[in-house]
């Protein structure tokens, strides 16, 4: 195409490609501006305008809860990834049977990882479990096993009010215990990618379009980009206009072009967990497979039951 041989089309291209580039970075700054992990009213809000992402973490099978306290913990696990990059999925049934080995089921079956937790309550059995990651085996303590015990007295009875109250300690423990989550990488990763190889391009294209102009405006040439530029007389010829320019030196290539320019985590550690009835204390278990949102380790949880 003609078009693709004109100078001035070059330039243009340049030109769009910098300011491309410039504000997609710009939109880029903004959108990180605007994540704010250490304002709680920023995670709430958050929580609530994307509390459908979260809703597949919680499967009331037991049907301990009403819609709306359903939408509510989706909201409050919203605010926790928000703010600390974990959650607490909660997943109810009226099996029986082993809790230990089913919540570490449904932690897989979820895609959980290590910096997550996750609440088991089997309604036949009046039993609980609360499994978590490996990563959050270095911060639990003492007072979240209070913080659980105290609230599943009445899980089975008042289910409502001490599930949300539960989530509302959870969420004072996690501002005590735990570090706000990094610049979450996954917001604008698109934009910033296309940014930067926008700005690439733009480089390549300037450092091309720079070399054309310098060879453009040598000693001898009078047109650079189209442009005549009257007037200038001698100065512009230069002193070696009539002479012509120099040879080469032998040996020498003379064509040479432009250069290349040059939530929350930890170290990673053993999942743990609590439990009381007959298991009580703390403890590990080995073999957590691998899942979208975890690494390996040993895991562990606590647990009780109402009696």
């Amino acid at each position: 195409m003609k078009l693709l041989k004109k100078r001035w089309f070059a330039v243009l291209v340049a030109v769009v490609l910098v300011v491309a580039a410039v504000a997609i970075g710009r939109s880029r700054s903004a959108a990180n501006q605007t994540y704010q992990p250490e304002s709680a009213a920023a995670a709430e809000r958050w929580g609530e305008e994307h509390a459908s992402s979260y809703t597949q973490f919680v499967e009331d099978g037991a049907g301990l809860f009403e819609a709306d306290t359903l939408e509510t913990i989706a909201a409050y696990n919203g605010a926790l990834d928000y703010r600390f990059g974990t959650i607490l999925a909660v997943v109810t049934q009226r099996t029986g049977g082993d809790l230990e080995q089913a919540a570490y089921h449904a932690m897989d079956e979820l895609g959980l990882g290590d910096s997550d937790f996750l609440l088991l309550l089997d309604s036949d059995a009046e039993d609980w479990y609360l499994a978590f990651g490996g990563d959050l085996s270095y911060y639990v303590d003492n007072a979240l096993e209070i913080l659980f015990r105290g609230n599943m007295g009445e899980i089975f009875t008042r289910s409502d009010r001490a599930i949300l109250a539960l989530f509302e300690g959870l969420e004072d423990w996690c501002g005590d215990n735990l570090p706000l989550a990094q610049t979450e990488q996954p917001r604008g990763s698109w934009l910033s990618t296309l940014g930067r190889l926008l700005l690439v391009i733009a480089l390549l294209a300037a450092l091309v379009i720079t070399a054309v102009a310098v060879s453009a405006v040598r000693f001898g040439r009078r047109v650079v980009f189209g442009w005549r530029p009257w007037g200038f007389g001698p100065f512009w010829r230069g002193p070696g206009y009539f002479r012509g320019p120099p040879p080469p030196p032998p040996g020498r290539d003379h064509h040479s072009g432009p250069g290349r320019p040059g939530g929350f985590g930890g170290p990673g550690g053993s999942r743990g967990g609590f439990g009381g009835s007959s298991r009580g204390g703390f403890g590990g278990r080995g073999g957590f497979g691998g899942s979208s949102r975890g690494g390996g380790g040993s895991r562990g949880g606590f647990g009780g039951s109402k009696r």
